[in-house]
């Protein structure tokens, strides 16, 4: 029995030394670190998608003949399907700008899922190159007698087109 007395301290300092990082590995550091690589991965698999994603160049917005604000177009254009979103309303705005050009804005209040709403805002970046997102407001509604919440988007698109002013 003595002999094993002269071992104890070691046999302290090893567990110390070995085992008490191997349970702080374990019970805590282990779910962490996996969930780091997790979110990398995740990161390079966007990076690579991005990368490959044919986004249209950035440019100024330009000054186009076709005006699809006015008319209730724009609406046309930006709803991805049906049943996707409900449009609560759609209020145009116009303000006259200098040199012939004319600075068309749209108010649109939609009732949607977030997917769609992402969709939606995809869709006017990617297809409408003469128009641009100026303004997104988000709230969670929930109406009355719904199973669960609606998003409330309120988009705020603008639109530059030239006049038909050829009086100078």
């Amino acid at each position: 029995m003595r002999p094993l007395a002269e071992y104890k301290g070691l046999a302290h300092l090893a567990a110390v030394i070995i085992l008490l990082p191997l349970l702080a590995w374990r019970l805590a550091l282990a779910d962490t670190a996996g969930k780091w690589l997790a979110i990398r991965s995740i990161e390079n698999e966007v990076a690579a998608l991005r990368s490959q994603a044919d986004y249209p160049a950035p440019h100024a917005a330009a000054a186009t003949g076709t005006e699809h604000v006015s008319d209730g177009g724009l609406l046309g254009e930006i709803l991805c399907g049906p049943g996707c979103c409900e449009v609560v309303r759609y209020t145009p705005y116009f303000a006259p700008g200098a040199d012939g050009l004319m600075l068309h804005t749209a108010e649109i209040v939609l009732n949607t899922d977030f997917l769609s709403c992402v969709r939606i805002m995809d869709n006017i970046e990617r297809t409408m190159p003469d128009s641009r997102l100026r303004s997104i407001m988000l709230r969670s509604v929930t109406p009355r007698g719904s199973a669960g919440p609606l998003l409330h988007a309120t988009l705020v698109i603008q639109q530059i087109t030239e006049t038909n002013n050829t009086a100078q």
